[in-house]
Formats: C-alpha cells, structure tokens, sequence
C-alpha cells in the first residue's frame, strides 16, 4: 500500500480557512463578473484603481439591503449607484447578482425572484462579462470585443453623477438624476435634474414632476455649467449638442484624476458639487443650486417678487394684495396662492391703463417675445392693445407677459443682470401709488442727501495722514470697521447695517459715469430693504486725489 503524508492538523485547518475565505470572497480585487458567477453576502468587485467597489450594501439606518457602487477607500459611505433602489433585499447572504450564460446580469432576492436586471442583447452565449470600470461605470461587455459595450450604469444614473458621465440625451437614453428618498432610502425621491430637450442648454430641478428651479437665461450666474466649455479648479465641463445625431448633454472631466469629485441631486433639493478633502476626511461642498429660497420657482406665487435680504422673503408687487393672508404671516412662510389685483384693469372700458416701473428684478417667466415692436413706445403701446397683457420689458427687444406673473426677484443695486419690468395696473392704483412715492422719496431725499454730503464735503481732508473718502471707500469694499469712520463723539453707538448701507449708497451717487449712478426712486427702495446694493467700485476721481494726497504727504 503506497504510504501518504500527512498534513499536520493545524495546516489542515489553515488550508481549509483560506479555502472558505477565497469562496466567500470571491473577486476580492477583482473587476470582472463571469458567465455563470455571482456575487452574494458580502463579497464584492473593484475597480481596477481601487477606488470603487460594487457589492451589497445598507444605507443609514436602514435593514434593508441594495446592490451599489460606493468609494471603496474613503471612510465615509458614499454610495453612487444603486441597481435595485425600488425593491431593497433582506438577506443578502441568501440574494445573488449572477451573471447568465445569455449574458444578462440579474438580481434575484432570497426567494430566487429576480428583482433588478441589466440585459445584455448578447447573441453568443457565455460571450459576456461584467466590468467595473475605473470610472465607477458598471459595464456589461463582449469578451470578444471589449470595445463593444452592451449595458452600462451611466446610461442608468439615480442621484450621483460622476466625471465621463452625461447630463442629458444621446442615441440610447436621456439621462436625468433623481434625489433619494431620505438619507436611508435610495428609492426615487421627488428631485429630478434634467436637461432642456430643446437644445437650449439650459437645464433644471422638477419637484414631483413640477417645476422646481431653472438656470433659465441666467447661465452667467452659474459658473459651474455653461454653453460653452468652463474650467474651474476641480474639473472642465462641455455641452455637446447636435440634432442630427440625437446629441444633447453635459459632460465633465477632472483635472486631477487624484482628486474625487461629484455632482449630487440631493435630497434637500439642490444639486450639489461636492470634493472629497484627504486632510479633513470629509466632503467638501463647494457649489450648490437653488442656493436661496428667492432662487426656488415661483416661490412667491402669482404677482409675488422675492427678496434674499429682507424680511419677510415675499412682498406683493405694487397694486396687488394678499390672496391668502394666513399665508403671509411669518418670516418662514411659503406664500404659494400668491397675490391679487386691488383693483381690476379697465382695457376697453374707455378708462386707459398705466404702468409702474419696476427696475432691477429677475424678469418674470413664459414671457412672448415681439419682433414688430422697436421702441419702448411702441412696446408699451402693443401691450395696452392686448387685454391679456399683464407687463412689459424691453431692451432693445419688446417681450410682453400674456400670463400670471411668475418667478419675479429683486437684485442688489449694482447687479448689472437685473432688468425693468413695466406693470400694467388700473388708473386708480397708479394715482394712489404716485401720492405714496412722492411722500416717501420726500423723506429719503432728506436721509440720502445727508449721507450723500457726508461723504463728499470731507474731500480734501486728511484723517490721520489718510485720505478719508478712499479710507472710507477701502473699508466698505474689503469689509472693514465702518463704525471707525464715525465721529469720536459718537463712541460707535450706531447701526452697522444702516452704516454699510448710507456709505455704499453715497459712493454709488458719485460715480464717474453717470448711468451707474442710482435714481432717487432706486435710493429710496434701498434705504426702504426693497432693494439690496452691492459693494461699489471706487470711483476714479477718489482714487486720484489719494494718489496726489499720499504725494504731498511724502514731501
């Protein structure tokens, strides 16, 4: 009888240890899913960097169990596809994601039903494999021609989307980023980030299919994306658009592929640019949109107008009241009826309609631009024949607004992207607005000239071996101690805010160009909060005389 070596006792249990531990964690490392293997339990796949990891997976709080992607070497759990994110699993020990022979990749549950699939469209049996790319892209692939890609998870995106991905449409699918539900949820929230199908490269929030925010005209005011190819300090971003081959999307690359970056449809309600930080080990929020509540679509309501920086954050426009008043009463109110015409318009009543000027406000939305109409006149005038008329604007091109007045902000004086909007209101509105004006402006002329003066009679004073127009200038543009430009006297007994505020409105009054200069109704709508401004730059005859003062100071 042949003699036979045995293996000590300890070495077989070793031997049979590292045996297990290969079955439980099979393509441990590895990035490729076989015809007829699975994945179960905890056993995952990686991409070939390290940096992602597809497997089973718990969110917050939850028992219930997904398969997902996930940063693989960050401490944080930060999930950034979810496969099954309608129907969570509960034993995932006894779930599978298998790869067919037929080359589909299908999630069954404990009960061997399939909950999720992937399919393939493969012809060739056991020709299909699937690979977790680098990029975080799940792809089913012909092994044969690998170039040839079946399936993948960027064409099936929930609420991450990652660098080489795409906002929007091309030949296989529209792409759009849905919010989880909450925190421990992954199932389809109600934020939607889509892309505007018409081409127009402008792309929005839906709430529960309604719309929620847009970047609209604005695309200046969002550096993040543009119709044109941006570049900031994390990644370069493109619009590709081309009918002809159903091509209409963003798409962005890192600059430093060391560096994790993502945008997030978050479930607050914001899309979110987000950078991992190594040294403080955690995510970073650097750009985020709708950033205020003024920025919300119609968060006002009909004829409401928004203001970031007065309290409350709505106001009825001028000649419209309340709808539903209960609405209105507190800082946090979200007043969605909006408001009311106080008296209606007489259009073909023998009674002619006026308009009050509203400047520097985000204009309203579902405007009807005219081609006819050159002039201001002729735009105004178009708008008193049409009785669905409700306001105009024009600038250099007429637009008339036909509907509900919808969406309107007020800017900070100096934000050269506000307009004037013209509402159209009754002839008794308008006169009962003119006796108010001409109260208001009466005492805000007294208010604004004082600061006016202030700031222009102590030309050619030195403070302190200072120029004190430029002192003052400095401080209110680098954000200094305004309460130290006060009289001693005073012993800095007065408001900061109100300081801020006649300083900033007194250097706009003296600007070398004239039309950069407010208007007394501006002026009066600032002191009043109506209107914010913005820091001035400082005007150039100030910066002049400083450069002779400081001359004659060195002599």
């Amino acid at each position: 009888m042949e003699n036979r070596t045995k293996l000590p006792l300890p070495l077989q249990h070793v031997l049979f240890l590292t045996f297990l531990y290969f079955q439980t964690n099979l393509c441990i490392e590895l990035n490729t899913i076989y015809p007829g293997q699975s994945l179960s339990g905890n056993q995952t796949i990686s991409s070939q960097n390290g940096r992602f990891e597809l497997g089973f997976f718990n969110p917050g709080n939850s028992t219930n169990f997904y398969v997902g992607i996930w940063y693989k070497k960050i401490p944080v759990q930060t999930v950034v596809w979810v496969a099954n994110r309608e129907k969570p699993l509960h034993d995932p020990s006894s779930s599978k994601l298998q790869l067919s022979k037929k080359g589909n990749l299908v999630l069954y549950n404990q009960s061997e039903i399939p909950v999720w699939s992937a399919e393939s469209s493969s012809n060739t049996m056991n020709s299909t494999v699937a690979v977790l790319e680098n990029s975080g892209n799940l792809v089913l692939k012909d092994r044969s021609n690998p170039s040839i890609m079946l399936w993948q998870s960027f064409d099936h995106p929930t609420d991450t989307w990652l660098p080489g991905a795409k906002l929007g449409k091309d030949k296989i699918s529209e792409k759009g980023y849905i919010s989880w539900r909450n925190s421990s949820d992954p199932a389809s929230g109600p934020y939607f980030l889509g892309l505007d199908p018409n081409e127009t490269g402008t792309y929005f929030i839906l709430r529960n299919g309604k719309r929620h925010w847009s970047c609209g005209t604005w695309l200046e005011r969002v550096s993040s994306f543009s119709n044109e190819t941006v570049v900031d300090d994390y990644t370069t971003i493109s619009y590709v658009s081309n009918s002809n081959e159903e091509q209409n999307f963003y798409i962005y690359s890192v600059t430093n592929s060391s560096v994790l970056v993502r945008y997030v449809m978050h479930i607050s309600g914001q899309v979110q640019k987000l950078v991992w930080k190594d040294d403080l080990q955690k995510w970073e929020q650097i750009w985020a949109k709708p950033k205020d509540q003024c920025e919300i679509y119609a968060f006002c309501g009909a004829y409401g107008a928004c203001n970031q920086y007065s309290r409350p954050l709505c106001k009825c426009l001028l000649g419209f009241e309340p709808k539903v008043n209960r609405e209105w009463n507190s800082d946090s109110s979200n007043p969605r009826h909006g408001c009311v015409r106080r008296t209606p318009l007489q259009c073909n009543k023998g009674v002619k309609d006026g308009f009050e000027e509203i400047k520097n406000v985000r204009l309203p939305a579902s405007d009807v631009f005219l081609t006819d109409n050159k002039s201001l006149k002729e735009c105004e005038s178009a708008c008193l024949r049409d009785c669905s008329c409700k306001a105009y604007s024009y600038n250099g091109n007429c637009s008339i607004w036909q509907e509900d007045l919808l969406n309107i902000q007020y800017l900070s004086y100096g934000d050269n992207l506000g307009r004037t909007l013209y509402l159209r209101l009754s002839m008794a509105d308008m006169e009962a607005l003119r006796g108010k004006t001409k109260e208001r402006i009466e005492w805000f002329t007294i208010k604004a000239a004082v600061a006016i003066v202030s700031l222009i009679a102590i030309l050619g004073m030195i403070f302190d071996s200072t120029y004190f127009p430029a002192r003052a200038a400095n401080c209110i543009s680098n954000g200094g101690d305004v309460l130290s430009l006060l009289d001693s006297k005073l012993k800095g007994n007065a408001n900061a805010e109100e300081v801020i505020r006649a300083c900033r409105v007194a250097c706009w009054c003296i600007q070398d160009e004239e039309q950069n200069r407010p208007s007394m109704g501006q002026v009066v709508q600032i002191f009043e909060g109506v209107q914010e401004v913005n820091i001035p730059p400082i005007p150039w005859f100030i910066q002049t005389i400083t450069h002779y003062a400081k001359a004659d100071i060195s002599k």
